[in-house]
């Protein structure tokens, strides 16, 4: 075989390997993005629980604990009494709403992702 028929050989082994290379250049990219989607939507439902852990624990406080506990207080004629049966009931809230953390977590995640997903729909058409 001369330098020539090797050349020709070698040219049309690389042509073929283009569509190969490119479909796995692509299908790499396809993965990149997968595992973005996954890491932003992890760190939003991270910060999204957070969120929600924060409005709960303020609203309760702010609205309805101050007047629920000053009913209480005239009721068990102590206002004492009255904030110290409020303080109870939220922690007991704050409990469960942190051993559900888990589902509101995946809640928020899966959200994050279909929003994620569908804002890169869009940008492709």
């Amino acid at each position: 075989m001369s330098n020539s028929e090797k050349d020709i050989d070698l040219k049309g082994l690389i042509d073929g390997l283009k569509p190969e290379l490119s479909d796995y250049i692509q299908k790499r990219l396809k993965l990149f993005k997968l595992d973005m989607f996954e890491k932003g939507g992890i760190a939003i439902s991270i910060l999204g629980y957070g969120l929600i852990i924060l409005i709960l624990v303020s609203s309760i406080l702010f609205f309805f604990l101050f007047g629920l506990a000053f009913f209480l207080g005239e009721y068990f004629d102590s206002n004492s009494i009255g904030f110290g049966i409020l303080l109870a009931i939220c922690t007991l809230i704050l409990v469960v709403i942190m051993l559900c953390r888990k589902k509101i977590q995946r809640y928020i995640l899966l959200r994050t992702i279909s929003i994620l997903k569908r804002i890169d729909d869009n940008k492709d058409e």
